[in-house]
């Protein structure tokens, strides 16, 4: 029979087995909340490595760059400025001067020579593509002269002018002195770009129009000098040369020449090695007479000025051009052989060709003037019985001549 008490303990055996399970399920959620923690604290802890490892290893990629990014060298001086690509394979690479004048590249495969030619600052840029990217490395490059620490005091060209033609020209070597300055810098300017300019770097001068100008060179900033150009347009071998101090005709008379006909007017020149293309010549009338470094050529009858200068120097020397002489060619007799009495005149007919000779006169002459005399004017004088020759000649050229035979009668 089923009891009360029976009823109790049989409670009591479940409760106890309840607080059992909850006992047990409190431990294991207490060991799962635990568990998490851990576990997220170690993947965390790898994923670092992960990573670390990556940066280490998975990028070991090197970056491109160039050999040399500054360089100072001296003019004619080379380097050879190399790009390595480092863990790259790019497309195509570049290098290219941002002022040829003064640095130059001569590219060969992932190298370029590097040349100094003027002072100066100039970058080599170096293009390279990977992919579909360009990138620019960068050299800079100074060009410089001479010693560090040795300071430029002067600046020249030498004694002398420039000496240029119209549309040539001519570089300019300047000398510094102490020869071994340390040069960073130079610079050139023309007085007047119109009659010649100058490349601000280079040195390089050219004739623009005849006249006369300065070119100025600066030196690091501060040390300046200049040489005087004269442009002119003559054709002559362009340089320095040296300045007349003076000079002067050598014959004093004035000139007289034909039309047509050209002269040189010699001069005499102190010193004696200056040169004389330097001193300008001028005509006050180019229809009578031109000059071109003192040679007069007569153009048409009249008279004229020649003048030469040059800076505070200046002579002239009147001109006079006659007309172009026509040469006689011959002479011919028209009247034949001549027969005249003695005791009479007769004359003789003749032309002087071409009919335009500038001059016609002509000199008679008898073969025998016992038996006939001739005056200027071709009148003949029978004087005696016989036979002669009358021989008339050009005044101006004793090979042209034509003769007559006079036959003097009763």
């Amino acid at each position: 029979m089923y009891t009360n008490e029976e009823d109790n303990n049989f409670t009591n055996e479940l409760s106890n087995e309840d607080f059992e399970v909850e006992d047990e399920n409190v431990e294991v959620k207490e060991e799962k909340k635990k568990f998490p923690v851990k576990i997220i604290i170690i993947i965390a802890l790898l994923i670092g490595l992960v990573i670390l490892l990556f940066i280490i290893f998975g990028n070991s990629k090197k970056k491109p760059f160039v050999s040399d990014t500054s360089k100072t060298l001296n003019i004619n001086d080379k380097f050879t400025l190399t790009f390595n690509p480092g863990g790259y394979k790019p497309s195509k690479v570049e290098f290219f001067s941002s002022d040829e004048t003064v640095a130059s590249v001569d590219k060969n495969g992932n190298s370029a020579i590097v040349t100094g030619k003027n002072y100066g600052k100039s970058y080599i840029n170096v293009n390279y593509i990977i992919g579909d990217t360009k990138t620019t490395l960068r050299c800079d490059v100074n060009v410089v002269g001479g010693k560090s620490g040795v300071n430029l005091q002067n600046v020249k060209f030498g004694d002398g002018v420039l000496l240029l033609s119209i549309g040539k020209g001519y570089q300019l070597d300047p000398t510094f002195d102490p020869s071994d300055s340390y040069i960073t810098s130079v610079s050139y300017t023309s007085g007047d770009n119109n009659v010649a300019n100058v490349d601000a770097k280079t040195g390089y001068v050219k004739g623009i129009t005849a006249g006369s100008t300065d070119i100025t060179i600066t030196v690091n900033g501060n040390v300046t000098g200049t040489i005087p150009v004269t442009v002119i347009e003559s054709d002559i071998v362009p340089g320095i040369v040296n300045e007349p101090t003076s000079f002067s005709f050598k014959n004093t008379d004035n000139l007289k020449i034909t039309s047509g006909d050209n002269v040189t007017m010699d001069i005499n020149i102190e010193p004696s090695n200056a040169n004389e293309d330097l001193i300008s010549w001028k005509s006050s009338d180019n229809n009578i007479a031109i000059v071109k470094k003192g040679i007069v050529l007569g153009v048409n009858q009249g008279k004229a000025t020649i003048t030469a200068s040059y800076k505070n120097t200046t002579i002239t020397k009147d001109v006079e051009v006659t007309g172009k002489e026509t040469k006689v060619e011959s002479i011919n007799v028209k009247n034949g052989d001549i027969n005249v009495k003695n005791g009479d005149f007769g004359s003789i007919e003749y032309e002087v060709l071409p009919a335009n000779a500038t001059v016609k006169d002509v000199i008679f002459k008898s073969s025998n003037i016992d038996v006939a005399m001739v005056d200027t004017n071709g009148v003949i004088t029978g004087t005696g019985v016989g036979e002669c020759t009358i021989t008339i000649t050009s005044a101006v050229d004793s090979s042209i001549m034509a003769t007559v035979n006079i036959k003097v009668i009763d």
